[in-house]
């Protein structure tokens, strides 16, 4: 009976709106999301001890996002017979890396995710139909197709196509919709059309793997600094920011520094181990950087993509 989890893991997100919670359409599972290690272990325990429910717990995974790497455009034709009536559609697309600096600026005619970053332009799309040169074909019916098509690129968009994590920071023009007409025009077909399409699109930019960053705050006795920093900027694959003193003693060292969440699994115990236990950190996900090629190719071999 999964009954009491949905209602357990309902009263923690009430409690506490930096934790999510979503279930995976393939698998079933339900997938509890939050800031970081520390935040998922405090959930589990509460889980499990304070409101006794029972529940296995799988292996935490980073949530990262993908990115196209390049421009690439396809084009995708639908044919297909639902219910004795034929569905014809064609949608031909590009896809771009957007600069997460540069996307404020950005001069846009379509609609924005202010979640991940995507632009989704559709207002330019050539109309190819003969049905549309003749001027027969109604405005609502060009309306609805351009509507349907935008909402496939926004669905498929939600599942990237490296590991199926969502796409972020993507610029999609829709460049022309073909084989409309008032008789085949089905916004399913043209949903599903350009779901395809944008697929085919990011498999052919060299998509790329965006992983959280998260900003560390790290205090330590001032002789376990060199290894603290040594750590950081090795095995952590860290920046750091700022070196400052505690402003209540000299000798304790505050380490500011920027650093990949999924380095960051474990390194409490690492931190004690470094420090003998003198030090203490704090931190807080701040958003997505691209990962390093090496990196992404070890996150997808042990994913069995590559």
């Amino acid at each position: 009976d999964e009954r009491p989890l949905a209602e357990a893991l309902a009263s923690l997100t009430l409690e506490d709106p930096s934790l999510h919670v979503s279930a995976d359409a393939e698998t079933g599972q339900t997938l509890v999301s939050g800031m970081g290690e520390l935040h998922l272990d405090v959930v589990r325990d509460r889980l499990l001890n304070d409101m006794r429910v029972n529940a296995s717990f799988g292996a935490m995974r980073v949530a990262y996002r993908e990115t196209p790497g390049q421009v690439a455009r396809a084009a995708f034709e639908y044919v297909r017979e639902t219910a004795g009536r034929m569905a014809h559609a064609e949608v031909e697309l590009e896809v771009a890396p957007l600069d997460p600096e540069d996307e404020e600026g950005c001069d846009v005619k379509g609609e924005r995710d202010a979640a991940d970053g995507n632009v989704v332009e559709v207002a330019d799309a050539v109309v190819d139909s003969a049905a549309a040169n003749g001027g027969t074909l109604q405005g609502e019916v060009l309306r609805e197709v351009r509507a349907a098509a935008a909402g496939g690129v926004h669905g498929a968009l939600a599942r990237g196509v490296l590991l199926g994590f969502p796409v972020a920071h993507a610029r999609v023009r829709i460049l022309r919709l073909g084989h409309i007409s008032d008789e085949l025009s089905s916004p399913a077909a043209f949903r599903a059309c350009a779901a395809q399409a944008l697929q085919q699109a990011l498999r052919a930019s060299s998509p790329q793997l965006l992983e959280p960053l998260a900003r560390a705050a790290v205090r330590c006795p001032a002789g376990a600094l060199g290894a603290v920093l040594a750590d950081l900027n090795g095995a952590r694959r860290g920046r750091v920011l700022a070196l400052d003193e505690d402003a209540a003693d000299a000798e304790v060292k505050v380490v500011l520094a920027e650093v990949p969440l999924s380095a960051m699994v474990g390194y409490a115990s690492v931190l004690r181990s470094l420090s003998a236990g003198q030090a203490s950190f704090a931190m807080q996900v701040v958003g997505f950087g691209a990962m390093a090629q090496h990196e992404q190719q070890k996150v997808l071999s042990r994913a069995h993509v590559v």
